[in-house]
């Protein structure tokens, strides 16, 4: 049975790469069935290397549903 997406986690974000790992790491410990959740990561144009740090942590996690916009 597929279960159906009861969740958004909506993180805004710029130029926090410093703070984004942290933050992302935590939603990913939460212990709530990875399939009932996504997360939303909403870039503001950010100049540091917060797109890499959100490139990264999703290939590191690919059975989360995270979209990084």
């Amino acid at each position: 049975m597929s279960r159906q997406l009861q969740v958004s986690v909506i993180i805004p974000t710029f130029n926090r790469a410093k703070y984004l790992g942290e933050c992302l790491e935590a939603v990913a410990a939460q212990t709530a069935d990875p399939t009932t959740y996504e997360v939303i990561i909403v870039d503001n144009n950010s100049t540091d290397n917060t797109q890499d740090a959100c490139l990264k942590f999703i290939q590191m996690h690919p059975n989360l549903h995270i979209r990084y916009v």
